[in-house]
C-alpha cells in the first residue's frame, strides 16, 4: 500500500532517476564557495554516482556492503518486511532510496555506533573535517 504524502510518510516515493538527472542537468552553480545545506537530493545524485561506477543497482551494491563488508544482517535497503509496521513505501527503483530507505534493528545500529567511536577503517575519513564553519 502507498503511503500518501498528506499523510507525511513518504514524499520521494515514484521519483525517478530520470527525473533526477533532469533536475540536475538544470543546475548551474558559479563556481564559489557555498554554505553547508542538508540535501536529500544530495543522496539521490551520489546513489547516481554509484551506480554508475560499479555498474550495479543502488539497492543490491548498498545490500552487499552492509552485509558483507559491516557485517550488519539486520541492515538493509526496505522492503517493508518487519516487525515495525507502517514502514515508507519505495519502489525498487526510486532515486532517493539513498535519502531515507535503509531500516536496520537496534542491535545493528549500536554495533554501527560502535564502528564510529572505534573509528572502524571504513569510517576512518568520515571523521575529518572538509571545512571549518564559523556558523551556529
Amino acid at each position: 500500500m502507498k503511503h500518501t504524502e498528506e499523510e507525511g510518510i513518504n514524499g520521494f516515493y515514484g521519483v525517478t532517476k530520470e527525473m533526477v538527472m533532469n533536475r540536475a542537468g538544470r543546475l548551474n552553480f558559479p563556481n564559489q564557495s557555498y554554505n553547508f545545506n542538508y540535501s536529500n537530493f544530495g543522496y539521490a545524485i551520489l546513489s547516481l554516482i554509484l551506480e554508475a561506477v560499479y555498474e550495479k543497482e543502488y539497492t543490491t551494491l548498498m545490500n552487499e556492503f552492509i552485509q558483507n563488508e559491516l557485517k550488519l544482517s539486520n541492515t538493509k535497503i526496505s522492503d517493508q518486511n518487519g516487525d515495525l509496521g507502517r514502514y515508507w513505501d519505495w519502489r525498487i527503483d526510486d532515486a532517493y532510496l539513498a535519502a531515507g530507505a535503509i531500516t536496520s534493528d537496534i542491535s545493528a545500529m549500536l554495533t554501527y555506533a560502535q564502528m564510529q567511536i572505534d573509528r572502524n577503517n571504513f569510517f576512518t575519513n568520515c571523521h575529518k573535517s572538509l571545512k571549518k564553519s564559523m556558523k551556529m
